[in-house]
């Protein structure tokens, strides 16, 4: 497992989690019990999909989020395809079946973990999220052997820059000045 405390980058999948209230203690003010809350909070991962597709690729990432701060991935959990990005010109039948090849080529990497732990949460961003082809697509193969994830996706421009602004204002009170590394918390 890898601590993933706010150092100035921040990984979209975790700011994604963040941005939709995943994973953060109640009262960051409060410092040793705000990690108290996330070490308890921590013991049970939930596996994720992460979707990507602006005008210049499509990805798909699949880590398992204990709390935004202590997460695991995997490289056989990342999917990318710059050749699929919603900037296509032609989004014929055959890209749209490409694109589904990769979410499900992304799954069968891993059908023991699919069948354990299937994505309780997908999180949808970018530009070409609106194209309604694309949003049957997804849920289509979201729900890969009755698989039936909560989809976030009102807000695709701008979730990981919301999550990343909440992780920044918690930083502060998490670890002030950088003096103390805020994973001696677990």
């Amino acid at each position: 497992m890898q601590y993933r405390p706010f150092s100035g980058v921040t990984y979209q999948f975790t700011a994604n989690y963040v941005a939709n209230g995943l994973g953060l203690c109640s009262n960051y003010t409060d410092v040793d019990g705000c990690w108290e809350e996330l070490h308890r909070g921590s013991k049970q991962g939930e596996s994720v999909f992460n979707i990507r597709y602006t005008n210049d690729s499509f990805a798909v990432e699949w880590p398992e989020l204990h709390t935004a701060y202590y997460w695991y991935i995997v490289p056989s959990r990342i999917n990318q395809d710059n050749e699929l990005g919603s900037g296509t010109p032609d989004r014929t039948d055959k890209h749209w079946e490409l694109m589904r090849g990769r979410i499900l080529e992304l799954i069968m990497r891993r059908p023991g973990s699919w069948k354990s732990q299937p994505p309780s949460h997908v999180f949808v961003t970018g530009e070409g999220t609106e194209d309604e082809t694309f949003r049957l697509l997804l849920r289509e193969a979201c729900a890969f052997r009755g698989n039936d994830p909560t989809f976030y996706e009102s807000d695709a421009k701008f979730m990981g820059a919301k999550g990343s602004a909440e992780l920044a204002k918690r930083a502060v009170y998490l670890n002030p000045e950088n003096r103390d590394p805020v994973w001696r918390h677990y």
